[in-house]
């Protein structure tokens, strides 16, 4: 296993800082420093505004050049900007799916910064809402308030189970119609009874203001929010503002979570084993205490495997957005795009040990997803002959 770079592990120690308000290392940070990497890999991650309040807490001697932070400091200044209007918009929207009968459950995203420190510094992405009923009403609904709809390839939009559109005031919104998604049908039905298990008929909310909105179970949440992070992670990338969103909301969520219950679902799941490997890098790396986590993080297997996700979450990034596998498989050239395809197969080979089974599902859906693709092409085209 490679070593950690000497900016990487900077940037770890003030991502921990940020995250809890302590003091950074002071002498990680003592000769020549390379800040520009810093700030790229803490915007490669999209936790940026949480590592500047780590660096807040650094000597003032230690920091980069004025202008550097400068532009640094406009990224939490644009993170606060963002939040206040995805707040504004989550309770909108909440407010008029509740006037049409409907209880929209809002899932990741703005349900999750009140665990943080400072909640308006995490980095804020679309608005997620799950409908247990009414999720075609809830899309029809979405057309009447705006044109600018997603228009996702039909079989690919069934696939996901989600209605993609964007609000006049520019904000992206996903209606799902389940909360989960797995590549498996017997998965599925595993997740659908957990599912049913943790939350029941209850409502469980959050307030923004004095609102109270809708969102999941702490005992779901914490087992939904990591499989999502675990699914980004096996196909095409992940970064720390996911892994930070679950272990803040587990750290904070613990004395609501029923524990025997959660245990025995992410064993259902086939969750442990890379829960575990998390948990001994937020161990490691994030100021988790040692044991706080209901899980045994002892060994070479686990250290292992933890090893392996950090490489990952710190090549990868946000969703693998910036590398070179990501910019290749959207290149006209076959030949790039055909070194992007195996990258990609090599590095889900390598992460396959955390869901060998969801990577088995996806290849076997992608290409059921191409056949169908194919096929209406196919259609289409004879159709246009026989006119």
């Amino acid at each position: 296993m490679k070593s950690l770079q000497r900016t990487d592990i900077q940037f770890l120690e003030l991502l921990k800082a940020g995250l809890w308000g302590t003091v950074p290392n002071a002498a990680l940070f003592e000769g020549e420093t390379d800040w520009d990497a810093i700030v790229l890999q803490a915007r490669r991650q999209a936790v940026s505004p949480i590592v500047f309040d780590g660096l807040e807490r650094l000597s003032k001697e230690l920091h980069p050049a004025q202008q550097l932070k400068f532009q640094w400091y406009g990224d939490v200044v644009q993170a606060e900007r963002q939040n206040a209007l995805l707040n504004k918009t989550v309770v909108k929207l909440v407010e008029r799916f509740s006037a049409i009968g409907l209880t929209g459950v809002i899932i990741k995203g703005q349900s999750l910064t009140r665990y943080y420190r400072q909640p308006e510094h995490r980095i804020p992405g679309d608005i997620d809402i799950y409908f247990k009923e009414g999720y075609m009403k809830a899309n029809e609904q979405a057309q009447k308030w705006t044109s600018q709809i997603y228009e996702r390839d039909i079989v690919e939009q069934e696939w996901r189970h989600q209605f993609c559109y964007t609000l006049p005031n520019g904000v992206i919104v996903e209606n799902h119609k389940e909360c989960a998604l797995y590549f498996s049908r017997k998965r599925m039905a595993t997740w659908k009874e957990i599912e049913h298990l943790t939350m029941g008929d209850s409502v469980h909310t959050f307030p923004i203001g004095d609102v109270a909105i809708p969102t999941l179970s702490p005992t779901l949440n914490a087992i939904f929010v990591f499989q999502h992070l675990l699914r980004h992670l096996l196909f095409f990338g992940v970064g720390f503002r996911q892994v930070c969103d679950w272990v803040l909301l587990f750290k904070h969520e613990l004395p609501n979570i029923d524990l025997p219950l959660f245990l025995e679902s992410i064993d259902r799941l086939e969750l442990r084993r890379s829960m575990t490997a998390l948990t001994l890098l937020a161990e490691q790396y994030l100021g988790i205490e040692k044991g706080l986590f209901p899980f045994d993080t002892l060994g070479e297997k686990v250290q292992e495997d933890a090893t392996i996700m950090l490489n990952e979450l710190l090549a990868m990034g946000n969703f693998g957005h910036d590398t070179t596998l990501s910019k290749d498989k959207e290149s006209g050239s076959l030949i790039r795009k055909l070194n992007a395809y195996g990258l990609l197969f090599k590095r889900i080979f390598l992460v396959s040990r955390f869901g060998s089974r969801e990577v088995f599902g996806i290849v076997r859906n992608t290409i059921e997803i191409y056949c169908k693709k194919c096929f209406r092409s196919l259609k289409n085209r004879c159709g246009k002959t026989t006119r």
